[in-house]
């Protein structure tokens, strides 16, 4: 996936708006939800139509309907909050170079 829109490809009730391909447009439940329905971290990020990068996310979740209404003023139709990646305390990844003799 290389942004938010191919990651909501697969969502019920959510579809691309047009944007002609210029940032991460999307309508859910028939609103369009592109502004003031995308959240960073339980924040709302509205920092306009910018496509976000992916590798900086763990996960991107989706609250449909008046659900989304716990998180503030967003639209009726629902909400996007992406959740950063955290620091984790075991390396995940072990690195070694073997020398044959």
């Amino acid at each position: 996936m290389r942004c938010i829109a191919d990651a909501l490809l697969n969502v019920a009730g959510v579809s691309r708006s047009n944007n002609y391909g210029f940032f991460d447009g999307f309508n859910i439940r028939g609103f369009n939800a592109s502004t003031g329905a995308t959240y960073l971290d339980g924040l709302l990020d509205d920092t306009g139509y910018g496509t976000s990068e992916m590798t900086a996310l763990e996960r991107v979740e989706v609250v449909k309907g008046p659900a989304s209404g716990l998180f503030g003023q967003g639209p009726i139709s629902g909400m996007v909050n992406l959740v950063s990646k955290r620091p984790q305390q075991e390396a995940f990844l072990d690195v070694g170079i073997w020398r044959l003799l």
